[in-house]
């Protein structure tokens, strides 16, 4: 990253700061709909200065409507940018240390903070194009939130959602079997 990269990233996150501190305490005392300020800081973005505002006011948003539940603050933000930008689009959310290794487009993608939660919004990164999913086929693949008994050699493991193929979930099974028994 260049100095005029880090410069205009600066700027960007003070003039989010400013916007998001804009509200007198007597905004919040008398009007009980606007949420006290709270701080943001953005860590990095590859987003132009309008998506970027549009993720921090939909997080803004979703912690005052889903207060503690991050999951479902992740949820809310994911889904509004898939329903205005199209293409899927991940969030985490975590209001402690994140540890991730994930690839993502560099245009899409904003890491940021607001009070105590980190925010890391991102489109995959994809290196070839990818065959669109008849919605038949999505559906089959697709198993969201029920437990499936898979067959393994440990009587514990069971599968609570995931998008992947059968024969995928037994490999990841496996490869993760082998790492907590070394």
């Amino acid at each position: 990253m260049d100095s005029n990269q880090t410069l205009a990233m600066s700027n960007r996150r003070d003039a989010h700061m400013q916007e998001s501190s804009s509200c007198t305490e007597s905004d919040v005392l008398t009007n009980s709909k606007i949420p006290p300020p709270q701080k943001v800081i953005l860590v990095a973005s590859g987003m132009d200065d309008e998506m970027e505002s549009h993720a921090i006011n939909l997080a803004i948003e979703a912690i005052s409507i889903f207060p503690g539940e991050k999951m479902k603050i992740a949820k809310y933000i994911a889904n509004a940018f898939e329903a205005n930008y199209a293409s899927l689009w991940h969030c985490i959310v975590s209001d402690g240390h994140m540890r991730f290794y994930v690839r993502y487009d560099a245009d899409n993608h904003i890491y940021f903070a607001i009070g105590q939660l980190s925010i890391f919004l991102f489109r995959l990164h994809r290196s070839k194009p990818r065959a669109v999913l008849t919605r038949l086929a999505a559906a089959q693949r697709r198993m969201s939130d029920v437990f499936v008994k898979i067959d393994s050699p440990r009587d514990d493991v069971r599968v609570m959602s995931t998008g992947m193929q059968l024969h995928m979930q037994h490999y990841a099974i496996r490869i993760t079997d082998d790492a907590i028994n070394e």
